[in-house]
């Protein structure tokens, strides 16, 4: 009898943990626009894969399967445990989508320009473009930018990632004298000065 305890025990631990895991991986993967990596998959598929072999166990040395009622509560639980990993999964993929930068998502959707400015200097590679280049897709710099004069263009992205967003992001472009980028930075809450930009960039 303390078997048959001890298994229903660490069964509906294993449930439960593995529901609050998956769960709190969805709520991360929400707030911080995760993608698909081989690290945010493998949180997925790793729990996953172990439940499943804790299930099998169960299913070929527990009590459980000598009960029909225990044989079916584990195939349907078995079953049931494919949705959080499929739709984790999904998830991503949509994030993926949400990812990809365009220009028309840049004029659109400028609070998720934080998110998007990452693909965008992937694919762009900005180092030697010209200032005619960047505002073809990023539009003109904010017309409150005080670095205009100093060869800077400054965007503003919107509240930085995560939990708590209090301040907002930058994506500053330094230019050189013939108005070619030189360097970039994405910065996060600081005022507009030019000095502390500046200090900050070294």
């Amino acid at each position: 009898m303390a078997d048959k305890n001890s298994t229903v025990i660490i069964f509906i631990l294993s449930v439960i943990s593995n529901l609050v895991f998956f769960a709190g991986l969805a709520i991360f993967f929400f707030l911080f626009y995760a993608s698909y990596s081989i690290f945010n998959l493998s949180a997925v598929l790793l729990p996953f894969f172990l439940f499943l072999l804790l299930v099998l166990f169960l299913w070929k040395y527990s009590y459980l399967k000598d009960i029909r009622r225990g044989r079916t509560m584990l195939l349907v639980i078995a079953i049931l445990s494919f949705i959080p990993p499929l739709f984790l999964v999904d998830f991503l993929g949509e994030n993926e989508e949400k990812l990809n930068f365009t220009t028309e998502k840049w004029f659109n959707n400028p609070d998720d320009r934080v998110y998007i400015v990452y693909d965008f200097l992937e694919e762009n590679q900005i180092i030697g473009k010209s200032k005619k280049d960047i505002q073809q897709l990023l539009g003109a710099p904010e017309g409150n930018s005080l670095y205009s004069e100093n060869n800077v263009m400054e965007y503003l992205l919107g509240l930085e990632p995560g939990l708590i967003r209090m301040d907002s992001s930058y994506l500053i472009i330094w230019l050189n004298e013939d108005d070619k980028v030189i360097d970039y930075d994405i910065i996060t809450g600081l005022k507009y000065n030019s000095n502390l930009c500046f200090l900050y960039h070294l």
